[in-house]
């Protein structure tokens, strides 16, 4: 299987998808809690808290992760929305994922964790007008500018990418 490229090495340009894309994006964000709950649910609780021998995170750690950064998501969004000119930074040592031990819960309960914020994220998007989904502010780590909709275009691609890395340690 070939090997993912580094989170921090990729790079993104958003200028190509129209921002009357909004409701496929949507669409690709919903589905995040469903393919997480397709990825842990045939796997035994020790390949889900199993950590691979280079000290990486275990499959659950992943699917901690994910609802670990949902409050910088919808932070991010806040700030769009109160016209920021650059978007709150992340904490790009992932602190809250490394000094929560998701291993110790169960895989059921991190993916309903995940629904339930995602869902709410996604209620929030889905009342936004097609004018703020164009809203512009840089991101502070990429260095770009991004509109409402390259902001969750990307928290898209990081679920992808996240889902992919469970996939290699299954």
């Amino acid at each position: 299987m070939p090997r993912l490229i580094p989170w921090f090495s990729k790079r993104w340009t958003f200028d190509a998808v129209p921002t009357e894309a909004w409701p496929e994006v949507l669409e690709r964000l919903r589905g995040s809690s469903i393919l997480l709950a397709d990825r842990v649910a045939s796997l035994s609780a020790d390949l889900l808290r199993r950590a691979p021998p280079d000290g990486a995170w275990s499959i659950q750690k992943h699917a901690g992760h994910l609802s670990d950064l949902e409050p910088l998501w919808t932070g991010r969004l806040d700030d769009f929305l109160a016209g920021k000119a650059t978007l709150r930074d992340a904490d790009l040592t992932n602190q809250k994922t490394h000094d929560t031990d998701h291993d110790a819960q169960g895989a059921a309960t991190l993916v309903e964790r995940f629904s339930d914020v995602r869902g709410a994220t996604v209620a929030r998007l889905a009342a936004l007008d097609a004018e703020t989904w164009g809203r512009t502010s840089l991101h502070p780590r990429l260095q770009i500018p991004m509109r409402v909709l390259d902001l969750f275009l990307f928290v898209a691609d990081h679920d992808n990418w996240h889902l992919a890395r469970m996939r290699e340690l299954a």
